[in-house]
């Protein structure tokens, strides 16, 4: 059984255009139910929170997209699983969306997590997501010392990349030129349709679009607000990957979004990462549950917070 509930945690988010405004980011908590038909109980709560966030190129995507039986697989291990929502682009610039997560992280990290009972968390990202995850972290890591804050037990990484890199976000992406062509005109009357506000939630019905453009373009960082050399992109260097936490990344050979060679790096950067590799499937190669790739994964990445000891000070909520 899954009990699931929403809360919100208020941030500062900076536009692109500098302005600076407060926006209340959604987040949906699921908690292991303890309590059996019959009497029985599940597994012991783990006092470990997984924060996820999802994929969509910071452009697009909705926090409760994760499949029910990976939900399930995480809550069977008695750990809490917190969805959050975040600014979008192009409103907010990548580096803008980045500053946001951390402060909403602060948030869960100070007020949040403590009334679950959670001790430690791990952030887990898909795709963007993961880009977000690994930023996040590297900066938790650095800081935890001087601002008292925890840095995560461990990070997940499904797909994701450590940098919006000119060949990644300046470059027109094949799988995405075969698609019918979205212009400029429909980019301008979706980003009009909003109103002006910050948008933190993007259906695909909705907001997909603008993600096929900037693939097609080569325009996925300029809409990011990221310079043609990557410039104003928050990005992992080499003192950062080697102080990350304990890594977890799932990638496929087959990914025409982001290809497997930058997890392959990225892996090969970070000391005791582990890397799962799924085939000849595609970039979100977990989004089909009927194949076994994806459960694989997440039993994977579930097994080195088993392994990822909590009796250290890393990952382990301060006072």
């Amino acid at each position: 059984m899954m009990r699931a509930r929403n809360i919100a945690i208020e941030v500062e988010a900076e536009r692109a255009d500098g302005r600076r405004e407060r926006v209340r980011l959604g987040a949906t908590v699921h908690e292991p139910a303890t309590d059996m038909p019959g009497g029985g109980t599940t597994a012991a709560r783990s006092g470990t929170a997984i924060v996820y966030l999802h994929g969509g190129g910071l452009l697009w995507g909705e926090r409760d997209d994760l499949p029910a039986c990976y939900i399930g697989q995480i809550l069977e291990r008695g750990h809490v699983l917190i969805c959050l929502d975040y600014p979008l682009a192009p409103s907010v610039t990548a580096a803008g969306i980045a500053d946001a997560v951390v402060c909403a992280l602060r948030n869960l990290h100070d007020e949040v997590l403590p009334r679950l009972g959670c001790t430690r968390y791990v952030l887990f990202g898909r795709s963007a997501g993961a880009y977000l995850a690994l930023i996040a972290a590297a900066r938790l890591s650095a800081q935890a010392a001087r601002d008292h804050i925890s840095p995560p037990a461990a990070v997940w990484d499904f797909y994701g990349y450590p940098a919006l890199s000119p060949e990644l976000a300046g470059a027109p992406c094949g799988r995405y030129a075969k698609l019918p062509a979205v212009d400029d005109a429909t980019v301008r009357r979706i980003v009009a349709s909003e109103g002006g506000t910050i948008p933190t939630s993007g259906p695909a019905t909705t907001r997909f679009a603008l993600y096929i453009h900037a693939r097609q373009t080569g325009r996925w960082g300029t809409l990011l607000g990221v310079g043609a050399d990557g410039a104003g992109a928050p990005a992992l260097y080499a003192n950062d990957l080697a102080a990350l936490p304990p890594l977890f990344i799932a990638a496929s050979t087959g990914d025409e979004d982001v290809p497997y060679g930058i997890s392959k790096r990225l892996a090969r950067a970070v000391p005791g990462s582990r890397l799962y590799t799924a085939y000849y499937l595609e970039h979100d190669f977990d989004r089909d549950t009927a194949r076994p790739e994806g459960r694989a994964a997440y039993a994977q990445a579930l097994d080195l917070l088993d392994d990822v000891s909590g009796d250290g000070a890393s990952g382990c909520l301060t006072a």
